[in-house]
């Protein structure tokens, strides 16, 4: 993650966004839904778009139970396979390049690996674009790191365990589960908070 000058204060910008945006969707929740929650998502992507993208949503113990039959591996593949869980009845925030997104923009444009969303296309030129693509990589990089900054702001804020009246595991992932992203969430969450998932995977 940058650390200095103008760079880390749009940084810190876009992370206090995120932070505000998804407590203020926590505590809308109904409580009758915030007791069936037991673990809540944080879904990033880079790669195929100019801006990395966000999905924050939430699995139910419900919709566990209306799954578990339904699974190729029966166990608990319908309560840590995020393809079982909750899509769009979930959602509480997103970032991509569909909403305003101001805050990321803006972070990008002053970071030592700007680039625009033209010279990102070229990178799929027939000659490529060594140089974009490994800017791409490194603030995909820097947006992963600052969604784990994130989690533990909710955690340490107490921001989760207000909501729930204790602390859940928040997963961060991608679409497809390996070792990376399985550091995040053990890194993100508080110690041991998110054994069952990381055991369950690490285990397949």
């Amino acid at each position: 993650m940058e650390i200095m000058g103008m760079a880390m204060n749009h940084q810190e910008i876009f992370a206090n966004h995120i932070v505000e945006q998804v407590g203020a969707a926590l505590a809308k929740l109904p409580q009758k839904t915030r007791n069936d929650i037991y673990a809540l998502s944080f879904w990033v992507s880079g790669g195929d778009e100019w801006l990395p993208s966000l999905l924050v949503s939430y699995n139910t113990h419900q919709q566990v139970k209306e799954n578990q039959n339904d699974t190729l591996e029966q166990g608990d593949e319908a309560k840590w396979n995020f393809a079982y869980w909750l899509q769009d009845e979930a959602e509480l925030f997103c970032v991509d390049l569909y909403q305003n997104n101001q805050e990321l923009e803006t972070w990008l444009q002053h970071s030592s690996f700007a680039y625009t969303e033209d010279e990102f296309e070229s990178i799929f030129d027939d000659d490529g674009n060594d140089d974009v693509e490994e800017k791409s990589d490194k603030f995909y990089q820097a947006f992963v790191a600052t969604q784990i900054a994130v989690v533990q702001r909710l955690f340490d804020e107490n921001v989760i365990a207000d909501v729930f009246g204790q602390n859940i595991p928040v997963i961060i992932h991608e679409l497809e589960y390996y070792d990376e992203p399985f550091s995040w969430t053990e890194r993100a969450n508080p110690k041991g908070l998110a054994d069952e998932f990381l055991n369950y995977w690490r285990n397949q």
